[in-house]
């Protein structure tokens, strides 16, 4: 018999708590379903390679199943599985790099515990991408589908308008069928060199959860590139799987994971401020995104917004079904009419008016010195039942002044901002604090062959609930899907009961009669509005 061949490939399984005594069914075994689409996939499979499992304390038959395997071989006599046993530590990172130093392969791949392979001689697909590839190409992750055979996720972006979100979610697993540079890949299939583990170092032990995010990122920065490939494709079980007696798994465990990662790089990972993005990292490879990054398209120029619903009934008619879809929301959902709104990126100010002509004291924000000059001409020129609309500037002194100030904060059109929306909900979040509510509307499309690869994608329906609640964890989320062409998804971020039935600090502020938003809405070229100046 030939020696055997040194592995060019380690597949590296960390393993806690995943058998079937763990799974919600009680039944179904997750780690042994792994292991036998493993040994299935890779039984003809030429390249060398090895497995090794790390068991952090199991208490459940995963690591019965794990001995059992490691004591199976393949066809050709070698062992099948190299067992490392230590007691629970709950850092998958700690064991990760156990898992790397105990591995001999110059390409890696790490596996979670509840997944299982479906292409076979998956090891050479992998392989070969990297022997065609750019040799600055590090990390690559196949196609990951869900239980029901939908894609879940074929690759992530990380640095994006809408946040860390999954490319492809939902499509079917035919419509991808080339590769594609992305920020991330699924931590639940990760595949990268060696050379790329030396060169950050491992993974940051220090971060609970996000560890492949973290890094990813720091091996982008260190000038390597990311891949999602359609060669291979697996299904990651997770739903399968229940609750797990980690501190990484629990919602504690989740934020202190986020606050890490933030304080080392200086921006939240589900949702990243990309201006604090471009200032820390300009002139590095992390801003490659040129859809991104790329300096974005100058602000469109023409009529002013009053002037547009002046001269085109199309405008004013999509003002108005927005506005119909805020009022309406506002008066199902909100359990007492908020006195005090404010509206985030103003504009020149025409929701902003609409809104005190019916009475409520409202404070519009921007970012444009030019917007809120042209909002403050504007509105100076009419008569309103309580006070003026005021008019501020989106900056950090304003949201210090104005933290908490608002019952209501709105941010209208979320998506057709030249600011990313991300910093706008963060702004609302900021100025409705504790007891306010915040109230976003967004066109949203479902993803299409044409469009789901594309970094500035439309939202899809369920990812701006997905991000505010991501944004706002203390908030109850719901949503209000579009209806159809035209009509915008509107998204409700509730405040923490506890702290809405507490009393305001303070004075109380705005009109002591109690005025209602009606859908019905006065704008440029009507009867008691202003007339674009």
């Amino acid at each position: 018999m030939d020696p055997p061949r040194a592995p060019r490939v380690s597949i590296l399984i960390p393993n806690f708590n995943n058998g079937a005594e763990s799974s919600l069914d009680g039944q179904t075994d997750l780690l042994g379903d792994l292991l036998q689409s493993l040994y299935d996939t890779l039984a003809d499979d030429p390249t060398p390679l090895e497995i090794l499992a790390h068991d952090d304390g199991s208490t459940d038959d995963s690591i019965a199943t794990l001995r059992d395997w490691a004591g199976r071989t393949w066809r050709h006599g070698q062992p099948f599985l190299k067992l490392l046993e230590h007691d629970h530590c709950g850092v998958l990172s700690i064991a990760a790099n156990r898992l790397v130093r105990a591995a001999q392969g110059s390409i890696l791949v790490r596996l979670d515990g509840d997944i299982v392979v479906n292409t076979p001689g998956w090891c050479a697909k992998l392989c070969a991408v990297f022997d065609a590839a750019d040799p600055r190409l590090g990390v690559i992750g196949p196609k990951q589908l869900n239980e029901q055979g939908q894609v879940h996720a074929f690759g992530d972006w990380v640095l994006h308008p809408k946040g860390y979100h999954h490319i492809a979610l939902g499509a079917s697993p035919e419509m991808i069928t080339q590769a594609v540079e992305c920020d991330h890949v699924m931590g639940c299939f990760y595949c990268f060199k060696r050379e790329v583990y030396d060169a950050v170092g491992g993974f940051d032990e220090t971060i609970l959860r996000g560890q492949t995010v973290d890094f990813g990122l720091c091996a982008r920065l260190s000038g390597y590139r990311c891949w999602a490939i359609p060669q291979v494709e697996f299904v990651h079980r997770h739903h399968s799987r229940g609750a797990r007696e980690t501190r990484a798994d629990t919602s504690d465990g989740v934020l202190d994971a986020r606050a890490t990662f933030a304080h080392k790089w200086g921006f939240d990972r589900i949702c990243p401020d990309l201006d604090a993005v471009r200032q820390r990292f300009a002139g590095t490879p992390l801003l490659w995104n040129a859809a991104v990054f790329g300096g974005g398209e100058a602000e469109p120029t023409g009529p002013s917004h009053w002037q547009a619903m002046e001269q085109d009934p199309a405008e004013l008619k999509r003002f108005q079904t927005g506005f119909g879809l805020i009022a309406e929301t506002v008066s199902q959902h909100l359990p007492q009419q908020p006195q005090r709104m404010a509206v985030v990126r103003s504009d020149e100010g025409v929701l902003a008016h609409a809104l005190a002509t019916r009475g409520f004291e409202v404070i519009g924000f921007d970012a444009r010195p030019e917007k809120v000059q042209r909002a403050r001409s504007v509105t100076a020129k009419q008569a309103y039942p309580g006070q003026r609309p005021r008019f501020e500037a989106l900056d950090a002194a304003s949201l210090q002044e104005f933290a908490g100030w608002a019952e209501l904060a709105i941010v209208a059109d979320a998506d057709a901002a030249r600011e990313e929306p991300i910093p706008l909900w963060s702004a609302a979040h900021t100025l409705a604090g504790e007891r306010g509510a915040l109230l976003t509307t967004v066109a949203t499309a479902r993803p299409t062959a044409e469009t789901m690869f594309h970094p500035r994608t439309p939202f899809a329906p369920k990812e701006v609930p997905n991000a505010l609640t991501q944004l706002c964890p203390t908030r109850k989320v719901m949503s209000c899907p579009s209806s159809g062409p035209g009509v915008p998804t509107v998204a409700l971020a509730l405040p923490d009961p506890a702290a809405q039935a507490a009393p305001p600090p303070g004075a109380a502020h705005g009109a002591t009669a109690e005025p209602r938003i009606a859908p019905g809405v006065s704008v440029a070229g009507r009867a008691g509005s202003p007339q674009a100046a």
